[in-house]
């Protein structure tokens, strides 16, 4: 799975615990939550050869975009972005996605790369690739939701807080099919190790959210997961986000990736 401030983001594979809430006495917290739409559109270009250059203009100013073709899995697609679809940056290799070398459909995924508001792309190749796609990125619709809730005085445990789900606006319609079957449902099992990923994007992310949430896209839809396989991310600032959906908690519980006897919702 492709992988921040530094835009880097650590991705674990593991099991975490609570943190507590540490009130001197029991009373009422407001708690906010909010869900983020994300915008995604698909651009094509039949045939990339090499010696070539294809510009396909995106629907809309693209945050972050993947390339994926059919074709020779060693080929070296690059791409170049453009905000203004005139002037054009300069080449960068679209990567891959390991997840998605796992899905042996035929299709051959780039990571994720952060687009910058860009609106056109350029792409070359090496090798004669097809039915090449280009998915663009962007934050839409955002609602916040709040919830009062009873919270009292918590053991006096040290333990990392994490940033749930809905801190960082998951969109959660992505985990379900169009029939509303969750396409990849939690099980649980004894955590026994840990795996720490580390994400090939670009340094500097001022939005680490952002980027989970295009990362939980690619994921849930363009390699069609329905979630995304990491249960836990850190930020360059240490922040921890909840990944893998394991359960719904409590507003103002920090996410534990488990269930009511210990064990981890298994990752990807």
């Amino acid at each position: 799975m492709p992988s921040f401030l530094r835009r880097s983001l650590l991705l674990l594979l593991a099991t975490a615990l609570a943190a507590p809430v540490g009130l001197a006495s029991p009373a009422y917290a407001t708690f906010r939550t909010v869900s983020v739409q994300t915008i995604a559109a698909e651009v094509h270009a039949p045939r990339l050869s090499p010696g070539t250059e294809q510009t396909l203009f995106l629907a809309s100013p693209a945050r972050d975009l993947a390339v994926h073709w059919r074709g020779s899995p060693e080929a070296r697609v690059l791409l170049s972005l453009s905000s203004d679809g005139v002037h054009f940056g300069a080449r960068m290799e679209a990567g891959r996605d390991e997840v998605g070398e796992h899905k042996r459909n035929g299709r051959t995924y780039g990571a994720l790369v952060a687009a910058g508001s860009a609106v056109a792309v350029r792409l070359t190749t090496d090798r004669p690739v097809v039915d090449v796609t280009v998915v663009s990125l962007a934050d839409g619709a955002r609602t916040v939701h709040t919830a009062r809730r009873l919270v009292g005085a918590a053991a006096a445990v040290v333990q990392p807080e994490v940033v749930a789900r809905s801190g960082w606006g998951a969109d959660e319609a992505l985990r379900f099919d169009a029939s509303g079957k969750e396409i990849f449902p939690p099980a649980f099992y004894p955590t026994k190790k840990l795996i720490v990923h580390h994400t090939a994007g670009a340094n500097g992310d001022q939005n680490p959210a952002a980027t989970i949430r295009s990362i939980n896209y690619t994921a849930a839809v363009t390699l069609g997961w329905g979630d995304m396989g990491y249960n836990f991310l850190v930020d360059a600032s240490g922040r921890v986000y909840e990944g893998r959906h394991s359960r719904d908690y409590t507003p103002g519980t920090s996410p534990s990736g488990d269930d009511a006897l210990g064990n981890g919702v298994t990752g990807a």
